[in-house]
């Protein structure tokens, strides 16, 4: 274990895999960094996520001010932010700007198994993914911020701006299957699934929540659409779980259509206020349990 390391006001220019990679520390700050011009191109090795900052297996963690920039990956996936079995940790006044994969997924603030993570004033913008033939990958979805398995965590004041998704889903925030999540003063503009040469995805949403005590508050959903959507819906807010309260959020200018822009309710529906729809037989017997609006 390694403790009380500082990585401040630093450039860091065409990295490859990471650009600041940290495994087992405690107290650690990064800090005022820009990295700019992430650049990684292989397939052979499954599951890679290279990331502008990763953190795993490490407790206090405090993440501020840094920029993660024009990132052009041919990978399984790909994250600007990227925490991983970390508790007790700080993200703030951090942009994740321009990313690209063109064979995988696209996340902004990734968290995984993680517990009691503050994410304040961040802001995803100008995501896009490719499919790019590669049928192994587990997803090709863009989402700005996604927390997954995690506890205790928290949104304040933090955007996703500009996402564009190709044959999967697309979203402003998802977090799947996590316990104890607020999310305040969020902001999801121009989420649009379904831009690939097929001209059909899954579905796109502003906010995607999966899980259970989640409070939304003044969040909202502006221009979110789903081109010829798979799951034959597009909602600014969607959700599946027990015990979720939404307070004074908005939602307008939700939308299914074609690729011309046409609209069919034959391929689905633009909603408000919605259930997370979910083949997976695990997740499809239920759906939103005690939601209070």
């Amino acid at each position: 274990n390694t403790k009380n390391i500082c990585i401040t006001n630093g450039t860091l220019i065409n990295m490859c895999l990471h650009g600041v990679q940290a495994n087992n520390v405690t107290n650690l700050i990064v800090s005022k960094l820009l990295i700019s011009g992430l650049v990684y191109n292989n397939l052979t090795i499954r599951g890679a996520c290279p990331s502008g900052i990763k953190v795993s297996d490490s407790t206090d963690i405090t993440i501020d001010d840094c920029t993660v920039q024009y990132a052009y990956v041919t990978a399984d996936s790909c994250a600007g932010i990227q925490l991983s079995n970390t508790k007790e940790a700080i993200v703030k006044h951090c942009n994740v700007d321009n990313m690209v994969n063109y064979a995988g997924s696209v996340q902004g603030f990734s968290y995984m198994l993680s517990s009691s993570i503050a994410t304040i004033n961040c802001h995803a913008s100008n995501f896009q993914s490719h499919f790019g033939g590669n049928i192994r990958a587990v997803g090709h979805t863009v989402i700005g911020f996604l927390p997954i398995f995690c506890i205790a965590i928290t949104y304040d004041k933090c955007t996703s701006k500009h996402l564009t998704g190709c044959n999967d889903d697309c979203h402003g925030m998802s977090a799947f299957i996590c316990l104890d999540i607020t999310v305040s003063d969020f902001k999801a503009q121009h989420i649009t699934d379904g831009i690939c040469p097929e001209n059909t995805g899954a579905k796109a949403t502003g906010v995607e929540i999966y899980g259970a005590c989640a409070k939304l508050i003044n969040c909202s959903a502006d221009s979110i659409k789903a081109i010829n959507p798979q799951d034959k819906q597009c909602a600014g807010f969607s959700f599946w779980g027990v015990d979720i309260d939404v307070t004074g959020c908005t939602a307008s200018n939700i939308s299914v259509c074609d690729h011309k822009g046409d609209y069919n309710s034959g391929m689905g529906y633009g909603m408000g206020f919605a259930w997370a729809p979910d083949v997976r037989p695990s997740l499809n017997k239920m759906g939103a349990v005690f939601v209070h609006y």
